[in-house]
């Protein structure tokens, strides 16, 4: 073997453990990046998830329960909310179709509160939508119902309103001697 190409061969040698540790270090950069990158979005995920399970809570009211989450572990180490749910009691008010009413209200309300309600959030609208309109149709038929057992009371409600309605003093512009709603004097 000829002793001049001995340097060549160590030359050799070197640089390709340079390019070897840059071809790490590269890789460890492209490793890092995607890291970044998935802890990115594992954070943009958890806000997303937090804001719409706490719109929820908070508009539902004693209706609601507090934020339930699952976690993903980031390649940080860090637990991200990546789904969650917020019980509501949607059962109607026992024995208060009124009660039922306004507490649907608030239910659908609640279910429709975050920027943008899913699937699940939609049919828990509907539903509370279609309990509040069973309990119009209770209140409208309760109502009937004390019509047809008192039919004098509707008719004395109407008088009842008629004669508060005459005790109170008249503002029409007419009564002040114009019609523009102007105050003319008339004494002179």
């Amino acid at each position: 073997m000829d002793i001049s190409q001995a340097p060549s061969i160590t030359a050799s040698a070197t640089y390709g453990s340079n390019n070897s540790a840059a071809a790490n270090r590269a890789a460890d950069m492209a490793q890092l990046a995607q890291q970044q990158a998935t802890i990115q979005q594992l954070a943009h995920r958890d806000r997303e998830v937090r804001a719409h399970e706490q719109a929820h809570a908070s508009v539902g009211g004693s209706h609601a329960g507090h934020p339930n989450y699952q976690f993903t572990s980031g390649p940080n180490g860090v637990r991200y909310a990546s789904s969650g749910h917020v019980n509501i009691d949607i059962s109607p008010v026992k024995g208060d179709p009124q009660a039922t009413v306004e507490k649907m209200q608030q239910v659908q309300r609640a279910a429709l509160a975050p920027a943008n309600p899913s699937a699940q959030d939609r049919a828990v609208a509907a539903k509370a939508t279609a309990q509040a309109a069973e309990a119009r149709a209770e209140l409208q038929r309760s109502k009937a119902d004390e019509r047809v057992q008192d039919p004098n009371a509707a008719q004395t409600k109407a008088e009842a309103e008629e004669k508060t309605q005459s005790n109170r003093p008249s503002t029409r512009a007419s009564e002040f001697g114009s019609t523009s709603g102007s105050l003319i004097d008339t004494r002179a």
